[in-house]
């Protein structure tokens, strides 16, 4: 994947603001940056975490984990034993939460109809 950036100096970007003034525009923007921006950090984050389980689930089912010595050898499970109710559980709470996502979805969806509605109901009949 190729992802691109554009960067605009802080100079042009003031003396554009002081030719075409807009607060409204510039706090909105603003406002729009600072969620992005918590939102990429919140995705490194999560990517991070992610791939520190997944190393160290890959490296409990490669090498049996660091306490396969305290294991007796008739309560002996293997890896993908001992993993499996976590991945269950793991695999419930995505289930959960792709289904709220799509509800939260569908609710903007809703909203955003209605408003569109509303729009063209009261902006047009003026």
């Amino acid at each position: 994947q190729t992802g691109h950036v554009l960067t605009i100096p802080r100079t042009s970007f003031l003396q554009a603001l002081d030719t075409y003034p807009s607060i409204a525009a510039c706090q909105e923007l603003k406002r729009t940056e600072m969620i992005a921006t918590e939102e990429l950090r919140q995705a490194i984050q999560r990517i991070s975490a992610r791939k520190l389980i997944w190393k160290r689930y890959q490296h409990l089912i490669n090498e049996g984990g660091a306490y396969q010595h305290l294991i007796n050898d008739e309560d002996q499970t293997t890896g993908l034993e001992s993993l499996l109710p976590v991945l269950q559980q793991w695999l419930s709470w995505a289930v959960g939460r792709r289904k709220q996502r799509e509800r939260s979805e569908r609710e903007k969806a809703q909203y955003d109809r209605m408003m569109s509605h509303w729009m063209q109901k009261h902006v047009l009949s003026q």
